[in-house]
């Protein structure tokens, strides 16, 4: 009689009142008569205890990947509105904003890095620049560069420069073709024929 009166305070002393009460409201007296019932609790709790765990874990790691492929989406999405191609996004200002000498500057910088398709690039913002500061076209959205080739006259030669330009960057910026040094010197001295000095 004493070692049961041990037994259940040793019970009582270990769990809240609270909890003792609901095991035997769930298991109808059975837990209080013997040590079974709570053993098999026991391990049930710690399996829903292990099952939550595992379930917060795997939801961090769902919200850290969702974060990581966020952010990805927006660097991408940065880095392709700094890209000016015609069929692949539109500039959101006008390229007359800086003057053509800056543009230059720009593709000279990126050449010596080795990045001649970004360069030439920058020369055709160069040469959209001065159309544009020079009077013959007026920015708005959707224009092309053949828009900027037709501002000009006919064998004038800002009008050679720009089919030069084009002529030379259309393969390796809507095609496949590799940009190279030579691709980019071409394009510097039609520029500069065409543009630099008009």
């Amino acid at each position: 009689m004493r070692h049961q009166a041990q037994q259940k305070s040793t019970e009582d002393n270990s769990m809240p009142e609270w909890l003792r009460r609901w095991i035997e409201w769930m298991f109808g007296g059975a837990a209080s008569k013997g040590g079974g019932g709570l053993t098999m609790l026991g391990g049930l709790l710690q399996i829903a205890a292990y099952a939550v765990l595992a379930i917060v874990c795997g939801l961090i790691v769902y919200l850290i990947v969702s974060a990581i492929r966020e952010y990805q989406r927006r660097e991408q999405k940065k880095h392709a509105s700094e890209k000016f191609e015609e069929g692949e996004g539109e500039l959101s200002v006008a390229p007359s904003e800086l003057p053509a000498d800056a543009y230059l500057a720009r593709a000279q910088e990126l050449a010596a890095q080795g990045l001649h398709r970004e360069a030439i690039g920058q020369l055709l913002l160069g040469a959209m620049s001065h159309t544009e500061r020079v009077g013959r076209i007026r920015y708005r959205r959707g224009l092309t560069y053949r828009d900027y080739l037709r501002a000009w006259q006919r064998g004038s030669p800002q009008q050679s420069a720009w089919r030069s330009l084009i002529g030379v960057y259309e393969p390796i910026g809507f095609g496949r073709r590799p940009a190279t040094s030579e691709h980019y010197e071409t394009s510097l001295s039609q520029y500069e024929a065409g543009f630099r000095h008009a």
